[in-house]
């Protein structure tokens, strides 16, 4: 579970919450959380999620799911481009500057590039 900006990333402003379900789908929620405003289906369930932008401009949410796989979402449509993938489970997952760090239940910890390439492995 996340959030995303509605307008402008501010935190005082409105946020839509993101959500990822059992059944392979990640939804972003309409400010009030009463419906739902986007529903994305992945291949695999979602575990962790990190959401970078606002709704009515771009936005980005990474998914890191159980089988490994981290997937883009950009701006409602699952990034082709972005295909990253882990040798284990993760237990960890966290945005820093251009960058995505996931800790793996291997006990190693993996970093790549907001556009897929890997930066290191540890």
């Amino acid at each position: 579970m996340s959030k995303v900006y509605k307008n402008i990333e501010d935190p005082k402003s409105q946020s839509l919450l993101v959500i990822g379900t059992e059944n392979k789908e990640i939804m972003i929620l309409e400010p009030s959380g009463m419906g739902v405003q986007k529903s994305i289906q992945l291949k695999a369930v979602p575990v962790f999620i990190v959401t970078v932008g606002s709704y009515e401009v771009e936005y980005k949410i990474f998914v890191a799911c159980r089988n490994g796989y981290t997937y883009q979402i950009k701006s409602g449509k699952i990034s082709t481009s972005f295909n990253v993938h882990i040798e284990s489970k993760p237990i960890g997952m966290l945005k820093l500057d251009k960058t995505i760090v996931i800790a793996a239940m291997n006990r190693n910890i993996y970093s790549f590039y907001n556009k897929g390439r890997i930066n290191f492995t540890k």
